[in-house]
């Protein structure tokens, strides 16, 4: 069946897949309208590839299941926000590393609200945010969501 990116109120299961294809179809038709369709294609295909974690379902099961969860789910927007960085590191001009800097930064916070790189003490949550990838535990989640990932597209 695949990983699990949503279970409606009727029980209707929303894989990992079929819920990117579906939201970067809807931001590549919004996004369009001001000449950014393939940005916005790239931001929904990617916004929730760190939902291809086994974790990550199993979390959406216990919700779905009305178990006690009073926790928030695991972090599943960083693997996208990443990849975009990683992607970036290809590219040769300054517009195009802006750009993917653009998009990795809605893909991270695609659910809280978008965030300012760097605040006025000069830190930066964004790039803490990235690093998490340095961590076995998320490298390994990082890891997983790719491969997952590309055998969908």
């Amino acid at each position: 069946m695949g990983n699990i990116a949503h279970i409606t109120q009727d029980g209707r299961i929303h894989t990992v897949d079929e819920h990117l294809k579906s939201v970067a179809e809807y931001c590549e038709i919004n996004a369009a309208k001001i000449g950014l369709g393939a940005c916005g294609k790239l931001s929904g295909r990617l916004h929730d590839i760190g939902k291809f974690d086994d974790g990550f379902t199993e979390y959406i099961k216990a919700v779905s299941s009305g178990s006690d969860c009073n926790q928030k789910g695991p972090d599943h927007a960083f693997a996208g926000a990443v990849y975009v960085n990683e992607l970036a590191k290809n590219f040769e001009t300054s517009l195009s590393s802006l750009t993917a800097q653009i998009i990795s930064i809605a893909v991270m916070w695609h659910h809280g609200g978008l965030k300012d790189i760097r605040d006025f003490e000069d830190n930066s949550l964004y790039l803490k945010r990235l690093e998490k990838v340095k961590d076995p535990k998320w490298e390994k989640v990082y890891n997983n969501s790719l491969t997952e990932f590309h055998t969908y597209f």
